[in-house]
């Protein structure tokens, strides 16, 4: 799961500025436009607004007028590895987890999943020497 998913939603009419600042306050670098019940309808990049702001879009344009309306998404069953070659695959850093509804219910960034994993396993490894006391052992 994404640092907190949640403040990167925004709704439809939510202004280019707005967008901005959650984007800005969400350390995500992208918002997720839903509706009322958190369905998703599009998402917002860095890129999006570039775009926007090129096209000569007002800070006041609402979400639904420059939002990705298509974006790559998952499920929650959708496997790790599925995930990394959708991202690798489609040039993406975000998959934005979706219920049967379309509802989002996670945000997997690229970064969360290059992250290794860790275990909580002791390991004691014996190195060097000529073998000759465990020789027996190792051979």
């Amino acid at each position: 799961m994404a640092k907190d998913w949640r403040n990167t939603l925004v709704k439809k009419d939510t202004s280019l500025r707005e967008v901005m600042a959650t984007i800005d306050a969400a350390h995500l670098q992208i918002a997720l436009v839903v509706d009322e019940q958190n369905k998703l309808l599009g998402l917002i990049t860095d890129g999006d607004i570039r775009r926007a702001i090129l096209q000569g879009k007002s800070l006041d344009a609402k979400a639904i007028d420059f939002m990705t309306k298509d974006p790559q998404t998952a499920t929650s069953t959708t496997k790790r590895n599925q995930l990394e070659h959708i991202l690798k695959n489609n040039d993406i850093h975000h998959i934005p987890i979706l219920d049967s509804n379309g509802v989002v219910i996670d945000l997997i960034t690229k970064a969360l999943l290059e992250q290794r994993a860790s275990y909580d396993n002791q390991v004691f490894l014996m190195a060097g020497g000529l073998g000759s006391r465990l020789g027996k052992l190792t051979k």
